[in-house]
């Protein structure tokens, strides 16, 4: 049986530098689904290991995944707005692997992925960051249409 995420962080003495390997087995271990497509082989992504609790977000109500969304993406406009464009990036990367779970847990999120990676795009112009900016639109736009997120 998987250990709650709470259970397995409450204690960190147990944190060190340990080879990536080791991590991945001991997240494995108590039941965590790695990202392998958000971890390269041998790398931490920002020194962090990508994981999520198993089937967390099978059941996650559409109305709830419409309110997370929304959230972030209100926040990353005032964070624009206020100059913060590391800020907005984060919270709309951190949006993006969400819907990433939810969609390997089988839930539908492709709705929303154009609208974070637009809202990207706006953040980027803003931050003077022109090419990124039309990367995200370009990743936006290559996304399969789908019906429109509320």
């Amino acid at each position: 049986m998987a250990a709650e995420p709470a259970h397995f962080f409450a204690d960190l003495t147990h944190v060190s530098m340990k080879p990536l390997a080791w991590w991945q087995n001991q997240f494995t271990r108590v039941g965590f689904d790695l990202r392998a497509d958000e971890l390269p082989l041998g790398e931490f992504r920002n020194h962090q290991v990508v994981a999520s609790p198993r089937h967390k977000y099978a059941e996650m109500p559409s109305d709830v995944l419409q309110q997370r969304c929304l959230d972030q993406l209100g926040a990353a406009q005032r964070h624009t707005r206020e100059g913060q464009w590391q800020t907005a990036r984060r919270g709309l990367e951190s949006t993006l692997a969400l819907l990433d779970h939810v969609e390997a847990d089988g839930g539908c999120a492709a709705a929303w992925k154009p609208r974070v990676y637009t809202q990207l795009a706006r953040c980027a112009q803003m931050a003077g960051n022109t090419e990124e900016a039309q990367g995200f639109l370009l990743l936006a736009r290559s996304l399969p249409p789908t019906r429109h997120a509320a």
